[in-house]
């Protein structure tokens, strides 16, 4: 994924900046399943698998992490004023939140004495 950036990224394209984009995409796809498998569970009424909880809440801390890198991205792409760059980094972040939200929502509920 990282040999296929654009020739002509310019100077904003950094390795730093595509391996926040990739770490993103990967974790959006573990956080994705992670919630599947969660919300199945409880669908089904059976108990979650302590081992996918576990992975869960170690997924949701990666995400804040990420979202950390993130956040101190967009502060420099918005005083390089790179409208590119921003956009990228925004779309990549409320991604990651999305993502992040609906786990986290899944995962409190199966961890709340009345869930």
């Amino acid at each position: 994924m990282f040999d296929r950036r654009s020739p002509d990224g310019g100077d904003d394209d950094t390795e730093e900046l595509w391996t926040v984009f990739i770490r993103g995409a990967a974790l959006r796809l573990k956080i994705d399943d992670e919630a599947t498998n969660l919300a199945a569970s409880r669908t089904a009424g059976v108990p979650a698998d302590s081992e996918l909880l576990e992975r869960a809440r170690g997924s949701l801390d990666l995400s804040k992490e990420l979202d950390g890198l993130f956040n101190g991205f967009l502060h420099e792409a918005v005083y390089a004023s790179s409208t590119r760059v921003l956009h990228q980094l925004y779309r990549s972040r409320f991604r990651l939140l999305r993502g992040f939200s609906g786990l986290w929502l899944i995962y409190d509920q199966l961890q709340s004495p009345s869930a």
